[in-house]
């Protein structure tokens, strides 16, 4: 509980951060990047597959909680799975997301943390999430992932090729209890309520009234701020 307290606490106090006037640092040298944990991103890019790796092409300034007092100009590579920091002379790091916790919250105001999770193959992985809300020691995650599209080739001379490509999936959400593993969200809403033993029959009960979707990521914001509500009302 100690621990979520202090990551929840860290996740608000760098939401609020004023960036006005600070300078934008670019990792000039392996030395530091190495004592902030990071390793040099994977450069090479394939000519032969259209589209991005990123959510967002360009880089967004942002800060990260284990440097909260500087600016960094950073990208989310939904395909490796990977925040990538700008570094000096077109070179680029990714954060150590095995390492302890990471808060990246940009100025734009979205926000990442790196987490441990359940893939749908019941594997241990670990990567970035973007935080959609949190609700004291549950927080609400979302999964952006890029795959590729392998080549489709031509079934007729009436016909073209079709070029390997990078295709954005569908987001998946998760819930995160603690420092916990995060698991995705379940289809079922009563499987989904057990998640909260003390609040199960109102938040049933919300979700029946609300017309509640669980796949609709408003609907799961609106359900944790409910959650969070019933949870302050009851003290």
């Amino acid at each position: 509980m100690k621990k979520s307290i202090l990551l929840l606490t860290g996740i608000v106090s760098l939401f609020s951060f004023q960036a006005i006037s600070q300078q934008v640092v670019l990792i000039p040298e392996r030395t530091f990047s190495r004592d902030m944990g990071m390793n040099t991103a994977e450069r090479e890019e394939n000519p032969n597959i259209e589209g991005s790796k990123y959510i967002y092409e360009n880089y967004q300034q942002a800060k990260l909680s284990t440097h909260p007092n500087i600016l960094f100009n950073v990208r989310y590579n939904a395909y490796n799975d990977d925040i990538e920091v700008q570094g000096a002379n077109n070179t680029s790091y990714a954060l150590n997301k095995y390492g302890g916790t990471i808060i990246v919250t940009m100025l734009t105001g979205e926000n990442y943390i790196n987490s441990k999770y359940v893939d749908d193959k019941e594997n241990i992985k670990t990567g970035f999430f973007e935080v959609l809300n949190t609700s004291g020691d549950f927080f609400l995650l979302k999964k952006q992932t890029v795959f590729v599209k392998e080549k489709e080739i031509a079934k007729t001379t009436y016909h073209k090729d079709k070029p390997a490509k990078y295709v954005k999936s569908s987001d998946e959400y998760f819930v995160k209890v603690n420092d916990l593993t995060a698991n995705k969200i379940p289809k079922k809403n009563k499987e989904f309520a057990n998640l909260f033993p003390q609040e199960k029959e109102a938040i049933l009960s919300f979700i029946k009234s609300e017309k509640i979707k669980l796949k609709k990521e408003e609907d799961l914001i609106k359900v944790f701020k409910h959650i969070e509500k019933l949870r302050k009302d009851s003290k």
